[in-house]
This record gives structure tokens, C-alpha cells and sequence, in this order.
């Protein structure tokens, strides 16, 4: 009888110590984002899954997190099997034996009970005892991790009453409810954040460099992040993005070994077979037959050729439509002049938006034409298409005076002035490699987001030091 009562602490005691490492990134705030709290639940489920349960309905500890009852969740902490109770149960499940041999063969033997003696009895109904108890200290541990990892400020809206002046048994909520409440209090991203999650789970290119098994278990992670949002992606959405897959791999030189997988594959299914745990499991034995035949150092990186041929093509648009966007609103918000004669500082606001609206309308030749016939005009056309001079202050700035330059901006103060190294703003090209800095592109600096804003860092090992002596 002392193992029933060392079974609950001792339960406690080890779910505890396996999810130890487990940890919970929070901000300054103590506050935690959604991904975060999902990826926690994904460990603790691992950990309950490695737990061995003795219990006669053959479950496993993980059905703790089920919303619904079952015979795990459902027992209680005062739960107790007696003998008799045992005695009783086997002589029931003799009779009902019985009635189901002699439906069928009216002349079948009676069944007789599979515990008949009271010592066998009293063996069995520790052995359940046993197995309950330790159900009830896995919850307590449970419970316990997320109470150190969330806050029981947080969750004492499950695990404490009302007026919050006593803890309530654990017997009146499930794990389930505790959750719920860690994921209620997370930082939900935006709408566009969700739907962008989605997309990229449609979009997944798998890592061909590995075997399958391997980005199909990172695309049920994938799935697994859309489900507190009611989104649930299952075996038949699943599985389409696994095809989709490998009919681009196939076609490819380093993934022949996936044609005759393929072949099997719609031999047994059509077109319009909708997908389950059957099929994904002979889908997934077919590709893993292909994975021990191919040579997987021959295939590409993931993202270098993409599946959906759709999202290829809208890459290639939006990389197009951003180059354009990007020089234009940072022109627009920075109006910089410089008298470098690198295509950087040449471009101004006027030319970018010409270029921009020349490709939009697909009237390139006219716009030739326009040039020709302007650079022959007279003189006072010239005037006229001189751009007006931007209202520059004397170099007064010592950052512009170091590197030579007779004017600076008057809308820009020292401080903002590309040529201070501390600055974190956008520089020219040219003036990167007159600093000694990396270039970074003007679509990386984008407008309100200025505390994200990249620095450039030194070209090389050896830093210039005077230029730090003017900071």
C-alpha cells in the first residue's frame, strides 16, 4: 500500500524534472508570443508521450491535454479500486463474454471471471491504484511546469476560486482549460500574420537534401501553429502539399528516383481520392523507398526552385514592383543630394517616379522618342528642364568636412548626416565605399520602422581609427 502513496509525488517528481529544460521566451514585460506558448505544449507532449502508463484502456498519459473526457483525464484524485470491486468487475465482463459467445453458438461454455481469488484481487486493485495515482501526480506536475513557465497570476483563473484566497482541486479542471488560459494570455499576432502562416504552409518547399520524413514532420509543425485559430489542417491538405513536392522533384535530374514512387502512388489513388492517415502512411512508404535510392547531396537547397509555380511567379513581381517602391519612398523621405557621380546620388525624386511610371504604362519607346527631341531643343528649353537646386546650407557639418564635401542638406541635422558613422540611416553606395562600409539596400530601411533600421558594419578587419577622432 506505501507504493500507491509514493506513486504521486514520485509522478510529479519526474515530469517535472524531463520538461526542466523547457523554457518560455518572454519580452521586457513579461510578456510571450503565441508561437512560443505552442511550442511549449509541442514539448510537454513529447514528454507525456515517453511516460509509460499501466492502465487497462490502453491510452497514454498525453490524452491528459484532450478537451474531452476520457479515462485518463477523467480520474480523480480520491479514486480508489478495491478487491471486490476488481471480483465484481471480472465476473461482470465473464457474463457479458458469455452472452456474446452463446449469440453466436447457442451450445457455447460459459466464461469464467479472470480473477477469481481475493489475493489476486487485492493485487490487481493496487496495481490500478497505482496507475491512477500516478495519472494524478503527472497532472499536478504538469500543471506545476506551466505555473513557472506562464505565471500563476496568470493561470489562477483556472487553478485558484473565485476570490482567489485557496488553490481548487485539480479534480475541477482539466489540463486542457490551463492551456486554453496560457494561450488566451499570449501575444496573438495580426490577421495578415495568420493568413501569412498560412500561405507559407501551402508554399513549403521541402529540403530534398534530407529525407522526406523530415519536412513532413516540419510541415505538421507548420499545421500544428494554425490550430488554436481554428484552423486545422489535416491529412488531405497535408498531403497535397506533399504531392505537389514531389511532382516538382521528379521532374528534376537529382530527383528521378521519385518517378516510379509516383507512379504507385496514382496507380492506387485518382485525382480526386480525398486523403487520410491511410493513405499519407503509404504515400510517406513509397517516398521513403525513393529516399534509399537517390542521392540526396545532389539536391538543391530548399527555396531555390519553388513547387508552386504560382508563388515563383508572384516572387518575381513583387522583387520587381519593390525595387522600384523602395528607391521611391526613400527618395521621397530623404531627398539627399551629393556631388558623387555614382547612379545612386544621380537618380533623383523626379527620375525614379518616371522610371516607375514608364514601366507601368509600357510606353518605353515614346518616352525615348520624348528625349531625343529635348536634347536637341534650343537653350531655353535646356533652362526648363534644368531640375530646381535644393536649398543647401553652408558645410558647417564636421562630418561632411572630414570627407571633403562643400554642402549639406538644411534639412538634416549633424546627427542624420550620412557621413556620421554613428548614424543609422541609409547610405549611398558610394559613400559606403568611401567609409569603408557594407551597402545595404534602400527596401531594407523601411519608413516607421526606423528602430529596426540595419547598421552598416566595416568592410574589413581593420577599422579605420581616424575616422572615430571627430565622434
Amino acid at each position: 500500500m506505501s507504493e500507491v502513496y509514493a506513486a504521486r509525488s514520485v509522478a510529479r517528481k519526474h515530469i517535472v524534472e524531463q520538461c526542466e529544460n523547457c523554457n518560455l521566451k518572454k519580452n521586457n514585460n513579461g510578456l510571450y508570443n503565441h508561437d512560443d506558448i505552442v511550442k511549449v505544449q509541442e514539448t510537454i507532449e513529447g514528454k507525456l508521450n515517453e511516460v509509460f502508463l499501466d492502465h487497462d484502456s490502453g491510452l497514454g498519459m498525453i490524452k491528459l491535454l484532450d478537451s474531452a473526457n476520457n479515462e485518463i483525464n477523467s480520474v480523480k484524485t480520491n479514486q480508489m479500486i478495491s478487491a471486490d470491486s476488481v471480483i465484481n468487475k471480472a465476473k461482470k465482463e465473464a457474463l457479458i463474454a458469455t452472452a456474446a459467445a452463446r449469440k453466436k453458438d447457442k451450445g457455447a461454455d460459459e466464461v469464467e471471471p479472470t480473477i477469481t481469488k481475493r489475493d489476486e484481487a487485492k493485487r490487481e486493485a493496487e496495481r490500478q491504484n497505482i496507475t491512477n495515482q500516478t495519472i494524478v501526480g503527472t497532472k499536478e506536475g504538469v500543471i506545476e511546469i506551466l505555473k513557472r513557465l506562464v505565471g500563476g497570476d496568470i493561470l489562477d483563473t483556472v487553478t485558484k476560486t473565485a476570490d482567489a484566497s485557496r488553490d481548487k482541486s485539480i479534480d475541477d479542471y482539466n489540463l486542457h482549460d490551463v492551456f486554453q488560459l496560457a494561450y488566451d494570455n499570449a501575444v496573438r499576432p495580426e490577421v495578415d500574420d495568420v493568413l501569412e502562416m498560412l500561405c507559407e504552409m501551402y508554399q513549403y518547399d521541402f529540403d530534398f537534401r534530407k529525407p522526406i520524413k523530415h519536412s513532413m514532420a516540419q510541415l505538421k509543425a507548420m499545421a500544428t501553429r494554425l490550430k488554436p485559430f481554428g484552423i486545422n489542417p489535416a491529412e488531405p491538405e497535408l498531403t497535397l502539399i506533399l504531392l505537389a513536392n514531389i511532382h516538382h522533384a521528379k521532374e528534376q535530374d537529382w530527383g528521378q528516383e521519385f518517378r516510379a514512387a509516383m507512379s504507385a502512388i496514382r496507380k492506387k489513388y485518382t485525382y480526386d481520392h480525398v486523403h487520410d492517415a491511410a493513405s499519407m502512411a503509404f504515400i510517406l512508404k513509397e517516398l521513403a523507398g525513393a529516399d534509399e535510392l537517390r542521392t540526396m547531396k545532389l539536391a538543391p537547397a530548399p527555396n531555390t526552385s519553388k513547387a508552386n509555380a504560382v508563388a515563383k511567379y508572384k516572387s518575381i513581381l513583387q522583387n520587381a514592383n519593390d525595387s522600384w517602391d523602395g528607391a521611391s519612398s526613400y527618395a521621397d523621405s530623404t531627398n539627399y543630394d551629393d556631388s558623387d557621380s555614382s547612379q545612386e546620388n544621380s537618380l533623383s525624386v523626379k527620375s525614379v517616379k518616371h522610371h516607375r511610371d514608364k514601366n507601368r504604362s509600357g510606353k518605353s519607346s515614346k518616352s525615348s522618342k520624348r528625349s531625343s527631341n529635348l536634347s536637341s531643343s534650343d537653350s531655353s528649353s535646356e533652362e526648363t528642364r534644368k531640375p530646381k537646386k535644393k536649398t543647401v546650407a553652408v558645410a558647417t557639418c564636421k562630418h561632411c568636412k572630414q570627407y571633403g564635401k562643400a554642402q549639406h542638406p538644411e534639412r538634416f541635422s549633424t546627427k542624420e548626416c550620412m557621413w556620421n558613422k554613428k548614424a543609422e540611416c541609409f547610405r549611398f553606395n558610394s559613400v559606403c565605399k568611401q567609409m569603408g562600409l557594407q551597402f545595404v539596400k534602400a527596401s531594407e530601411f523601411e519608413r516607421g520602422k526606423e528602430d529596426k533600421w540595419p547598421k552598416h558594419k566595416p568592410k574589413a578587419a581593420k577599422e579605420d581609427k581616424t575616422e572615430d577622432n571627430d565622434d
